[in-house]
């Protein structure tokens, strides 16, 4: 971790979307996405080529992200599993050293009468009635998955509560920004929570007509013939039941999910605009990153939750003062770099209190590392065992506790088509990963501790019945009334 390296320090913008994939920015390399804004930001300033999710679901990662470890090490198990204040968290360190922070939109923590170091929440989105997805817990193959399978093909053109609450982000964004800052205020560190191209996959027409003619990608490895038979992955298609979702409805529901990606784009662009009017842009560090991604029907399969790029690998950008303009990083970075990294953009001395996962971006801006490693983890519903991810150079790992392992070689195949797990040629870099994982964690003890905690909590709520065939399913987290 950066001893707060020195640097001036600025005031801080967190633009943070919810189920963005890199691998469907411009930016990043897809010539079909329609994301002018992020795509100036990068411009101006640092890409991470190789950025991840340290848990791909929405509850785990932001929990894990805020206090600067991976999501196991405090119980982060899942969507049931949310922070809840313990241990310390950036918001604590910072405002206890003077920085005013203000978030306004998702954070998805236990709730707001919670001591979360945020004192300044503003139309905040937290786990669903302060507990969140029971179900995620049970982990219980197929209970209210059908769901997800009628909101993936019911993609369809009209406003939804989540571009509604987006729109009222963005509205208390420029308020904030026009009436709030400027000179003579306190530096401030400004957290903005988008819940889009999150589902449900409903966009605005006038995003939607703009990818008309557009021809977007194909799904990877769609078909029968070609998709990853894994008995992991197989499982997870029929947790969700989507075993054969007919490709019709996957490019269907992939435009109206380039389409709100572009929705969110011009969110962030209106946010840039009024930055750089106010005349905040030369003293503010803009950082750009979402939770997680989707797979959008890639291998043949959906959401998130997984190890693929899809689903694991997430957009990461900064630009601003001390930040170089057009540089793109290949060291493997995750969203626990943050905390770090935000320590140094404020000039802020750590006293979390307890160790530190994360390295911060700059160390990797001064100098590559493109051997280090990057660590995720999964314990929630649809796989029938926990999965692991180790990322260091060009290979990645995917562990599964009973279950063979799949071995990726990105640089030869960033598709991830051909799993060399069992290739003799990379027994030495599977032994390598596999040695690099156990450093982490055990990944067969965790498993156990971790169904212990997630079977407490569900006698905790009335027992396994009781949260099978009770009211727990929760599609996605209500917005707040806006």
């Amino acid at each position: 971790m950066s001893a707060t390296m020195k640097m001036k320090p600025t005031n801080v913008l967190i633009i943070q979307s919810d189920e963005h994939s890199r691998t469907k920015i411009g930016c990043y390399g897809d010539a079909s996405a329609i994301t002018p804004n992020i795509d100036a930001l990068a411009a101006s300033g640092t890409l991470f080529e190789n950025a991840y999710c340290n848990n791909p679901i929405c509850v785990p990662s932001r929990s894990s992200m805020i206090v600067g470890t991976y999501a196991h090490r405090y119980g982060f198990w899942d969507n049931g599993h949310p922070y809840e204040g313990t241990p310390r968290s950036l918001g604590h360190v910072l405002t206890e050293q003077g920085h005013r922070v203000t978030t306004i939109g998702k954070l998805h923590y236990r709730g707001i009468e919670y001591d979360l170091g945020l004192p300044d929440q503003r139309i905040p989105l937290h786990v669903r009635d302060g507990v969140g997805d029971l179900l995620g817990s049970a982990r219980v193959p197929g209970f209210g998955k059908k769901k997800k399978r009628k909101t993936f093909e019911g993609a369809e053109v009209g406003e939804s509560d989540y571009t509604r609450y987006d729109e009222a982000i963005t509205r208390e964004a420029l308020q904030f920004l026009e009436n709030e800052t400027g000179e003579g205020t306190e530096p401030w560190v400004l957290y903005l929570g988008y819940v889009c191209p999150h589902f449900p996959f409903t966009v605005p027409q006038k995003y939607y007509d703009m990818y008309e003619g557009v021809t977007l990608p194909e799904p990877i490895a769609y078909a029968e013939d070609e998709r990853p038979m894994h008995p992991v992955l197989e499982y997870i298609r029929k947790h969700l039941h989507m075993t054969d979702v007919p490709i019709e409805a996957v490019r269907n529901t992939i435009r109206h999910y380039y389409a709100l990606a572009t929705y969110l784009d011009d969110q962030v662009g209106q946010v840039m605009g009024k930055l750089r009017e106010m005349g905040l842009d030369e003293n503010t560090r803009v950082i750009y990153t979402s939770d997680h991604g989707d797979m959008m029907g890639d291998h043949a399969l959906f959401y998130k939750g997984l190890m693929y790029e899809g689903s694991v690998g997430v957009p990461l950008i900064m630009s601003g003062p001390g930040v170089e303009a057009g540089k793109r990083v290949k060291t493997p970075v995750s969203l626990v770099d943050l905390y770090p990294t935000l320590l140094d953009c404020t000039q802020t001395k750590d006293t979390i209190g307890h160790p530190i996962d994360g390295r911060s971006l700059f160390e990797f801006m001064e100098k590559e590392e493109y051997d280090r490693v990057a660590f995720a983890d999964y314990h929630a519903g649809g796989p029938p065992t926990d999965e692991y991810m180790i990322r260091k150079g060009s290979h990645k790992l995917v562990y599964y506790p009973g279950y063979e392992s799949q071995l990726f070689d990105l640089d030869k195949d960033p598709k991830e088509l051909h799993d060399v797990a069992a290739d003799p040629a990379y027994a030495a870099v599977l032994a390598d990963l596999l040695k690099e994982l156990y450093k982490i964690c055990d990944p067969n003890k965790l498993f156990a501790e971790c169904r212990r905690a997630q079977l407490e909590l569900i006698q905790q709520n009335g027992g396994m019945r009781e949260v099978l065939l009770g009211e727990n399913y929760v599609n996605y987290s209500p917005a707040p009334k806006v």
